[in-house]
């Protein structure tokens, strides 16, 4: 039994990343690291020599261009897990400098939507467009940066899902990133005035670097601090470092190890409801039951858990959960109707014949006049005949699918796989 308890932590360790309000000091150092200084140092110093002549405007915004595409190269390393400073020489550097220019083509698309909205919704709308728009502009940067697409940054429906399930932190970054802009400009004012001719503008430009490029690292390391809730996987290391010993995770490893499940299951619960977007807690939680609850509690708590993993995409792990706890007396059943259908075309695919006809049947009872109805039903005939070689169970749910759906224009889908069947 304690190998059992051992292995459930150890198999299934959920990601720890240092909250980025713990790492302030990490934001700011950043810049000054000795892999970034050179390049902040040089790339301003490039700015500050430029002559005010054509030729000196054109090498001061290719120093700036190349700046950006750095900044936006480091954002796309810390959304993927990478927070140590890289090397200049990574290939992440090598292409995409037309990100900056991108990055504006993506604000004029979203200034674009506020004017659309005062021009055919009135100024009301206009502001409130306005302000969703000024709340997603670093969204934009983050998907930017990541996807390279102009389309993808400037969709204003992907910006706000992020937003949204990023929750009230995407909100604080963005406080925080205000403030970032406004201690730029107030520092580089100081030095101007009181420090004039290059000196000072090599100053001011230097501090803009490097605060802009604090401004990326924050971004991008609230994306990977945050990863579970985006649907992202992070390539980079699992964490900045080990969870500390007092924290609900240190204490749930070590009551497993004690095979104190009570006690465990308490940490876990504790877990749950302080990171309720974490889906590894739950996954845990249904492995812990399975070793102390009663088949009923453990089904219930299933049920649940299939419906958040599938709405999370995480199809695959819930049908890991529908083979490994399937009751014996009954089958296991989502709550949601609409998590039925993908759940069922995944176990098919695992060859989990006997859970994803076990998950169709009697869908029509539970869920009466749903919409995946038809689909559920040629589903399992699909997995009747083409997979277990039984045509006449698939003839006969066909039957049954047809004669419940009756006028319905889904019906011409099982007609013609009967027909099939029978030519």
């Amino acid at each position: 039994m304690a190998a059992r308890g051992k292995d459930m932590y150890e198999e299934k360790t959920p990601v720890y990343i240092e909250p980025f309000w713990n790492r302030f000091p990490y934001f700011f150092t950043f810049p000054a690291s000795p892999r970034m200084l050179p390049a902040t140092i040089g790339l301003s110093l490039a700015v500050a020599l430029s002559p005010f002549t054509l030729m000196g405007a054109l090498l001061s915004l290719l120093a700036t261009l190349v700046f950006l595409r750095v900044a936006y190269g480091v954002l796309e390393l810390q959304v993927d897990g990478q927070i140590d400073p890289p090397r200049l020489d990574d290939p992440v550097f090598r292409d995409g400098y037309s990100l900056p220019t991108k990055q504006w083509i993506v604000l004029l698309i979203l200034i674009g939507l506020v004017y659309s909205a005062y021009r055919y919704l009135g100024p009301t709308a206009a502001v409130i467009v306005g302000i969703i728009v000024t709340l997603a502009i670093p969204a934009s940067v983050i998907v930017l940066a990541s996807t390279h697409r102009v389309l993808a940054a400037a969709n204003p429906v992907l910006l706000v899902r992020m937003m949204i399930a990023i929750g009230f932190p995407y909100l604080a970054v963005f406080v925080l990133l205000l403030l970032l802009n406004g201690a730029s400009v107030t520092a580089a004012g100081w030095f101007q005035a009181h420090l004039p001719g290059l000196l000072g503008e090599w100053i001011v430009g230097f501090i803009g670097f490097h605060y802009t490029l604090s401004m990326f690292v924050l971004m991008g390391y609230m994306v990977y601090q945050y990863h579970e809730r985006l649907g992202l996987t992070p390539s980079g290391p699992e964490g900045s470092k080990p969870p500390p010993e007092n924290s609900g995770w240190s204490r749930y490893r070590r009551f497993m190890e004690e095979e104190n499940y009570p006690a465990a299951t308490e940490a876990l619960q504790a877990l749950m409801e302080d990171e309720p977007n974490n889906l590894e807690y739950p996954q845990l939680m249904h492995r812990l039951l399975r070793l102390t609850a009663d088949p009923a509690t453990v089904g219930q708590q299933a049920a649940t858990l299939l419906d958040r993993l599938v709405s999370a995409g995480k199809v695959a792990q819930a049908a890991e959960i529908m083979e490994e706890s399937w009751p014996e007396d009954e089958p296991l059943h989502p709550v949601e109707p609409e998590t039925h259908l993908p759940l069922a075309q995944v176990l098919r695919q695992r060859q989990s014949h006997r859970q994803a006809l076990g998950l169709i049947s009697g869908f029509h009872r539970r869920h009466p006049g749903h919409i995946d109805t038809a689909e559920l039903y040629l589903l399992a005939a699909q997995i009747y005949a083409e997979d277990q070689g039984n045509d006449a169970a698939a003839r006969k749910i066909l039957d049954f699918g047809i004669r419940l759906l009756g006028d319905d224009p889904a019906v011409q889908a099982l007609e013609f796989y009967r027909s099939a069947l029978s030519a």
